[in-house]
């Protein structure tokens, strides 16, 4: 299958087949698998989290990028807010948070709105003016195709424009060596979910999930 170049996110024609090419993307994601342990609970509430998601950090900012095929269905998508908050980043927020309450029930919502406030604390501790990635998935499909290292080139390369350096949040081991590539390091390996519960409210068994946290300055580091 023939993929284009790196895009704008157009919220018209993109919000569809994007939801379904992240869901596709996550659907083994031991993070966010953690939060919606069934598979086919997944495919519904996980899908509806991530076009939520999409939705408010894109209308916000902006800063999302796309790949898409030859039939114009999204391949894959990044995601990038800058390191300061909108009034406006805020509203879409607080919005988004009422809308997780309604559809993920008052126990999972409050679990990511936990699990999310631990990381922007974290990102303020280590990269409080980075552009932050906050998410990049490629269509099961298209993994391991060079999808997901053109478009997050494409990111890099804005930043680095601005002369500002990245961040993200790995929430899968195997992507840590593909980060590395591009130039980020290991800051700091987080364990969210130890001695806690899943998003059914099941007992975490060990540690749970790492979320490795990763840090790119400004023109990479050398491996």
């Amino acid at each position: 299958m023939t993929v284009g170049e790196p895009r704008a996110y157009r919220a018209a024609a993109d919000a569809s087949s994007n939801a379904g090419s992240l869901t596709s993307a996550f659907l083994h994601d031991p993070l966010l698998r953690t939060l919606v342990p069934n598979e086919e609970a997944f495919r519904t509430l996980g899908r509806r989290t991530l076009a939520t998601l999409t939705w408010a950090l894109d209308a916000s900012y902006g800063l999302t990028d796309v790949i898409c095929d030859e039939a114009g269905v999204v391949v894959c998508t990044a995601i990038w807010e800058p390191a300061g908050m909108t009034c406006g980043a805020l509203c879409r927020f607080v919005l988004m948070s009422l809308w997780m309450v309604c559809v993920l029930g008052l126990r999972r919502a409050f679990c990511v709105a936990g699990m999310l406030l631990a990381f922007e604390t974290r990102r303020h501790q280590h990269a409080p003016t980075a552009h932050h990635l906050q998410l990049l998935g490629t269509r099961q499909s298209e993994q391991s195709k060079g999808v997901g290292s053109k478009l997050i080139q494409a990111g890099i390369r804005r930043a680095d424009k601005l002369g500002l350096p990245c961040y993200l949040e790995a929430s899968n081991e195997r992507s840590v060596p593909f980060y590395k590539r591009h130039g980020f390091k290991v800051v700091e390996t987080y364990y969210h979910f130890e001695g806690g519960v899943d998003g059914d409210g099941n007992r975490i068994v060990g540690r749970g999930p790492v979320v490795t946290l990763m840090f790119r300055p400004l023109g990479g580091v050398a491996h």
